[in-house]
């Protein structure tokens, strides 16, 4: 009998050491669970934004959130001084960016849950309507939001404008 509690007892050690090697590959290679700056943006998936040729030269990542596991390609959406930009490899068109002045609308679905995401939508000046999570912890969704806004064409948008192409990236 006591060898019998002793076999169970290290099959038990054996599953929970497995399960916290898991977390911690994953909480080491994964991207953060909040929104961070293009500043504390992990350089690994900076190079993957960067080879993905999602950001141009001139340009730098203000807010950076991925809803991914382990690969932000499986959904990252940042938004950068010029654009908005979302990605996601399990699209049909894994790569959608407009250019921050197309935006002529925005809602925010804001949540304070940890556990659930925020949702902000977008209406482009061609009439698309764009919806993406944003995750609500640290409040950096707000943040993430009043930045888009700040620098969207929303305030000086007067219908007249000519429709800019949803995934001009220039």
């Amino acid at each position: 009998m006591k060898k019998l509690l002793l076999a169970i007892a290290a099959v038990a050690a054996l599953c929970i050491i497995a399960i916290l090697g898991i977390l911690l590959y994953i909480g080491v290679k994964g991207p953060e669970t909040f929104v961070v700056s293009g500043q504390q943006m992990n350089r690994a998936h900076a190079r993957i934004v960067r080879d993905l040729g999602l950001l141009n030269d001139s340009e730098k990542i203000h807010y950076f959130y991925s809803d991914a596991l382990l690969d932000i390609r499986q959904g990252m959406y940042f938004v950068t001084t010029k654009r908005l930009v979302l990605y996601s490899d399990e699209w049909e068109d894994p790569k959608l960016v407009t250019p921050l002045a197309a935006i002529i609308d925005a809602e925010g679905e804001f949540n304070e849950s940890f556990f659930e995401d925020s949702y902000i939508t977008v209406t482009l000046n061609t009439g698309e309507e764009w919806t993406f999570p944003i995750s609500s912890e640290k409040g950096k969704d707000q943040a993430f939001y009043d930045f888009l806004i700040s620098r969207s064409s929303m305030d000086s948008f007067d219908g007249r404008d000519l429709p800019l192409e949803a995934n001009d990236v220039n």
